[in-house]
């Protein structure tokens, strides 16, 4: 935990400059990189929110910052100040409760004159969360055999046949049995 917090130290501290003023709204078109990080940013809030509020799982909620702060290490050299802004931001709000002082230190080393504690709690923008492209694994008894990447609005079973792997390939790994289609509804709504 001591280095995971270093880390973010040195990190809002290095993107402090680059930040967008407090309450500066996410610019119209966002770009691939900055749509990826605004929905990496959601999810968290998503999934720290369940996490704490709903089911009392901290270690899960904390996991779920550190991987925001790791897509925000790798994010920062291509995104907009205004996305930047917001995820840190988020990543600050939902680690306030764990490590309050901390956090506190780098809510105002980020540019913001209000305090910590008077903010509110984040909440996820639903239409944040819609992926354009998901991914989906092919397997034969068992064993990985490739990966779909599908449209959610075209992630319907009835069309998994049609776009998995070549008919050889597939009536070599199946040996002439019948292939079995399973979909998983979880995985296409999020």
């Amino acid at each position: 935990m001591q280095r995971f917090l270093h880390r973010l130290w040195r990190l809002v501290h290095a993107l402090a400059p680059r930040l967008a003023a407090p309450g500066t709204p996410l610019p119209a078109p966002l770009s691939a990189d900055d749509r990826e990080l605004h929905r990496r940013t959601h999810e968290t809030i998503r999934r720290v929110s369940d996490d704490v509020v709903e089911r009392l799982h901290f270690n899960t909620a904390v996991a779920a910052v550190m991987e925001l702060v790791n897509a925000l290490g790798e994010a920062s050299g291509q995104t907009s100040p205004a996305v930047l802004r917001e995820a840190i931001d988020a990543t600050l709000l939902l680690l306030a409760p764990f490590v309050p002082h901390i956090a506190s230190e780098l809510w105002e080393a980020a540019g913001h004159a209000r305090a910590l504690d008077a903010e509110r709690w984040p909440a996820a923008d639903p239409g944040a969360l819609a992926r354009e492209l998901i991914e989906l694994p092919v397997q034969v008894n068992g064993k990985l055999r490739g990966r779909l990447t599908l449209r959610p609005t075209r992630a319907s079973s009835r069309r998994w046949p049609r776009r998995s792997p070549t008919r050889t390939s597939r009536h070599t790994w199946l040996g002439g049995r019948s292939a079995r289609w399973y979909s998983c509804p979880a995985a296409c709504s999020t």
